[in-house]
């Protein structure tokens, strides 16, 4: 999940909440991750701000997972998550 992307991101934002709300009384026992992919902002103001924008925050077990540039590249390498930019200030893009 990118904090800036307003391509694909919001869309799959959209299915966290839609799978959320289809879960009725076992909301409470699941828990909804994303990993940050956009290592220019990668701040917990950046992840919160864009968390709560598309309503992301009222997901009771939802998580999206930031750090420093080489944490979330030990997390990409883990989850075999590859990140490329268009270039210097380029938007960010997961290719996996």
């Amino acid at each position: 999940m990118d904090s800036r992307c307003t391509g694909i991101c919001p869309l799959v934002s959209r299915e966290f909440i839609d799978a959320y709300h289809d879960l009725g009384k076992a909301d409470g026992r699941v828990v909804f991750v994303a990993v940050n992919v956009n290592q220019r902002y990668d701040r917990v103001a950046d992840v919160l701000a864009y968390s709560r924008e598309h309503a992301l925050s009222a997901i009771q077990g939802w998580h999206f997972f930031t750090g420093s540039g080489d944490a979330l590249r030990a997390v990409w390498h883990e989850y075999g998550i590859a990140v490329a930019a268009s270039g210097p200030g380029g938007d960010l893009s997961r290719c996996s």
